[in-house]
């Protein structure tokens, strides 16, 4: 299989492999991918006969074709439905831990263009080249409080770049938690 003909060969299933519970029909990029049961399948029989996956972007789409029975579920609801999807008789709302999360990243160049002083002006070494900054700017982060407050109480304090269902999540290194007096202290 050549580079050119890889993305034709994978669209159209023809270089689809495997042997799982279902088998590939169709795929459109960016809109839909459709499989059937495989009833050759040496495991337990899967109770769906057809199974479509949409791509829908948009939230508040997906939500109406949720609320409207024209999809069965959707993953990734916007936070701000989450209550009244959860208040609806006809919907069951589950909530689980995610591999996602958000990061800052420092850049480490010497003459940074994104970092700069308060007037805008051009410093003359870039501060995060120095630890004793990333600790301070580290302790100055309240990661519960972005939890409670910019995650709408759904999101969780994290230490580290990868979540605990992850390869390399290390259960003994403990989330850093604020200390703005050490913080000003590094910086001082």
């Amino acid at each position: 299989l050549t580079a050119e003909a890889a993305n034709p060969a994978f669209n159209s299933g023809k270089a689809a492999i495997g042997t799982g519970p279902y088998k590939f029909v169709s795929w459109t990029p960016r809109s839909e991918l459709v499989l059937e049961r495989f009833d050759g399948f040496w495991g337990e029989k899967e109770p769906w006969q057809r199974v479509v996956r949409k791509e829908i972007p948009n939230d508040a789409s997906r939500v109406a074709q949720l609320k409207a029975g024209q999809v069965d579920l959707i993953a990734r609801a916007p936070l701000s439905d989450v209550t009244s999807l959860g208040r609806d008789p006809k919907l069951a709302v589950t909530k689980t831990d995610t591999i996602y999360l958000f990061n800052v990243d420092f850049d480490f160049r010497e003459k940074s263009p994104q970092v700069f002083a308060r007037d805008g002006s051009p410093l003359p070494k870039n501060p995060f080249l120095d630890p004793r900054v990333r600790e301070a700017f580290d302790l100055a982060i309240d990661r519960q409080a972005l939890a409670e407050i910019a995650m709408e109480g759904f999101g969780k304090p994290v230490g580290q770049l990868v979540t605990p269902n992850i390869f390399g999540f290390n259960r003994d290194l403990p989330i850093t938690r604020p200390d703005a007096a050490r913080a000003r202290q590094l910086l001082g």
